[in-house]
Order: C-alpha cells, then structure tokens, then sequence
C-alpha cells in the first residue's frame, strides 16, 4: 500500500480526511463532494447518508467551500471522504480548531459509521476525551515510535491520558503523545481488509424506505443533488 500512488491508495477504498482539511474553497460545497465520487462508477451520486449525518451540507450545496466555517468545511472534508465509500477511513485529528458542538457531530458521525460495519476507521488525534469514547482499540505513538498499545477500554488502566503541565514539562511519554486509535468496524467481518492487495466489491446502499429519508432526498435533489441509488 506505501507504494502505491494516491490515485491507486484512493481506487483500493483508502479514504483520507486530512489535518487541516484542505478542502477546495473556490468550489462549491456540492463541487467538493463530487470530488469524491472520482473512483466510483459514472453517473454515481452523492450517498444521502452525507447529508443525513451533516444537514448543514445540504443547505449550503451552492455556497463555496471557502465561505463555510472551519466547523463546517471539517464536515465537508469528511463527506468528501465518504463520497467514495472507502473500505478504510483515515481521520487525522478532525478535531483540530473545532467548536465542541461541532466535534459532537463528527463524533456522532463516527459512531453511525463504526456501527455500520461497512469500513475500518483510524483515528489519529490528540483530544483525549474524544478519541477514548470512540476507540476500540488504541495505539501512542512519541517521536514516531509505538510505545502502547491495547483495549480503548483499558486506556485508563494503562496509564495513558491527557498530560498534565508537570508531565508535558518532563517529557512523559504516554501522556500528551500523539494517538493512533482504531475502531474495528470491518467490512463484513474481515480482520483486516487493508492486508489484500484488493479490497472487496462495493457493500450495497443503504435503504431508503424511511419517510424521513425520502423527504431528505427530496430537498437535496431540489438543491441539484441527485438521489442516493437504492
């Protein structure tokens, strides 16, 4: 996979939302989400789930992306992402320059995704609270080397957590470190999809019986998004 170039990481379902988030301000929000639909078939749509887990994206499908909140352009980062329906979803710190209502919703977000089972998420971030709610298991990493890993549920009893300014000033090293957490949430219970050299075929869209769904569809198909296939 390191060797790969991006195009052929981005075509074997390795989704990046990156530090930063980097989105395409001179694009629309809309034109940053077809974006990520470059590995998929032609003619593909935006998945509604989207704008089921940040409606504020589909309110603002024409403003540019440059206009939007730091809040807001992290969602669109994250859409994009998921645009893709990637078999391994990369999320360096998604918290970095958040409002904590916000971050509530990307944490939602994961959650929603980890639950499906369709992908693996890694998590990198340094919010302590935040990656302890979400991690199933969790690895520290200092000046690029593993130094712990285990459980999510176990952090506390190893010792690992936020630094104190004491610990900061002398260097601990499983606190304040940087963190890899991973949710195991794998694709139809496959250990780990990323160890092939190929990653399974498409999982199938999500239904859209709901009357809430429906109506959701309705208003992004009559902002120019077409429909999520089902």
């Amino acid at each position: 996979m390191t060797k790969l170039p991006p195009h052929a990481r981005a075509r074997l379902g390795l989704g990046y939302v990156p530090q930063g988030r980097e989105i395409f301000p001179r694009l629309t929000v809309e034109e940053n989400l077809r974006l990520g639909l470059a590995t998929q078939p032609p003619g593909a749509s935006i998945p509604l789930r989207i704008f089921e887990m940040f409606p504020v994206l589909a309110e603002m499908l024409g403003r540019r992306g440059g206009d939007l909140s730091g809040g807001q352009q992290q969602q669109l980062a994250i859409g994009r992402a998921l645009a893709m329906e990637p078999r391994l979803l990369v999320l360096d710190e998604p918290t970095e320059g958040i409002q904590p209502s916000i971050i509530k919703d990307i944490e939602r977000a994961i959650r929603r995704l980890a639950a499906e089972g369709e992908m693996a998420i890694l998590l990198v971030e340094q919010y302590y609270d935040f990656a302890r709610s979400l991690a199933d298991r969790y690895v520290v990493l200092s000046r690029g080397e593993v130094i712990k890993a285990g459980k999510g549920a176990d952090m506390e009893a190893d010792g690992v957590g936020p630094a104190s300014p004491s610990e900061r000033r002398h260097g601990a090293e499983t606190r304040g470190s940087s963190y890899f957490f991973l949710l195991t949430a794998f694709l139809r219970g496959a250990i780990a999809p990323w160890s092939s050299p190929h990653f399974a075929s498409s999982p199938a869209p999500l239904s859209s019986s709901s009357l809430a769904r429906r109506t959701l569809a309705r208003q992004v198909r009559q902002r120019g998004c077409r429909r999520y296939p089902s």
